[in-house]
């Protein structure tokens, strides 16, 4: 899909939450979001998808990753939720630590690792859900639109601000994402955008993924534990990092060192968390 098409599709999908009330009221068109409105941040979409380079091979990418989601075993099994826990509770992430509250899940996939956390409001940004609910009935442990779970549902790239829930979020989760994505400066920046400001209370935003040593099908970017930093110390960031650590990632009792099992070496691959949360203090408290 060419990027304007897909901007218009979104933009159509906005306007359409909007009318039926969403988290915000029909009217509000200028709600303050961060860094501006509601309006602002949909002409930072425009802007940014009228100049997008490189959307045909990120397409071929969500082709692969379509695929991966329909044929993969491992996300019907019960170990799929006994990972999502085990990974959560060793970030000191509880059940119930975001009840009422919101909790973005950012390149959610086809199975939702954010289900763990009991009644919180979910919000699923992922790329291919148009793609893939055609097949949740099939599929049934495709909850990704289960409204039971799902607050609300995005289908779109990260690299897209999903404005109607720009400062609302508690919890931003980024799991096995930042490497597949097109943008990946764009798509950090937007989870941040997703925090809510420090007079609402604390947020945390939890980035966990592969640092790889050359790019591949799938997974054009390769990042580094510097690019990490450099990005929480931009001109525009207002992220503090507080944790960085090699993950360990268990997979049926066994114990894996990458988020891609193909590549499982230690060496070619290794999984990293960084854990974020928005730097509040004397300036920022309004700032942010």
């Amino acid at each position: 899909m060419a990027a304007r098409s897909l901007y218009h599709l979104l933009l159509a999908r906005a306007v359409a939450l909007l009318a039926a009330g969403g988290p915000i009221s029909p009217g509000s068109a200028v709600r303050n979001v961060v860094g501006g409105s509601i309006a602002s941040c949909i002409s930072d979409n425009d802007a940014f998808l009228q100049t997008a380079k490189g959307y045909a091979e990120f397409n071929q990418d969500q082709d692969f990753e379509l695929a991966f989601h329909l044929d993969n075993e491992w996300r019907k099994s019960p170990d799929f939720a006994r990972q999502c826990a085990q990974l959560f509770e060793g970030w000191n992430l509880h059940p119930r630590a975001f009840e009422g509250e919101v909790v973005v899940d950012m390149g959610a996939g086809s199975r939702l690792r954010s289900a763990y956390f009991e009644n919180a409001r979910l919000v699923a940004i992922e790329p291919m859900a148009e793609r893939l609910l055609p097949h949740v009935a099939a599929k049934p442990h495709m909850d990704i639109g289960d409204p039971s779970k799902v607050w609300q549902l995005y289908s779109m790239p990260a690299e897209v601000r999903a404005c109607a829930v720009e400062g609302l979020a508690s919890l931003v989760i980024v799991v096995n994402v930042l490497d597949h994505v097109w943008k990946p400066e764009r798509a950090l920046q937007n989870a941040e955008r997703l925090l809510r400001p420090c007079s609402a209370g604390p947020a945390l935003l939890v980035v966990s993924t592969d640092l790889r040593v050359e790019a591949a099908l799938g997974h054009p970017n390769v990042l580094t534990r510097r690019w990490f930093r450099e990005q929480a110390h931009a001109n525009h960031s207002k992220l503090q990092l507080v944790r960085a650590f090699q993950q360990h990632v268990q997979v049926e009792g066994a114990l894996r060192f990458s988020w891609d099992w193909n590549f499982d070496d230690g060496r070619s691959n290794v999984a990293w968390t960084f854990v974020f949360r928005r730097r509040c203090g004397n300036g920022d408290q309004a700032a942010a």
